[in-house]
């Protein structure tokens, strides 16, 4: 019997979902701005920059993750 990986099946609500591609518009400046901070000798900057980008995927994760009353909800035919 395969086992199901997807929580809609094992009743557990997930902590994060899915990044949002769109975010890659924010991130991929932060890590290069990050990568540009270390190699002009500033490691606060790219710290800061680095943690920021890390921050934003983990609040868009955070923010797509799934709802229960979405995967609870059956789906009803307005008959």
């Amino acid at each position: 019997m395969p086992r199901h990986t997807d929580s809609r099946h094992t009743g557990s609500t997930a902590p994060f979902g899915a990044p949002d591609p769109w975010s890659l518009f924010a991130v991929i400046p932060l890590v290069a701005g990050a990568v540009l901070a270390a190699e002009m000798s500033a490691p606060r900057g790219a710290v800061v920059l680095g943690c920021a980008a890390v921050v934003l995927v983990v609040v868009d994760c955070w923010a797509n993750r799934p709802t229960r009353s979405s995967r609870s909800a059956p789906d009803r035919d307005a008959t």
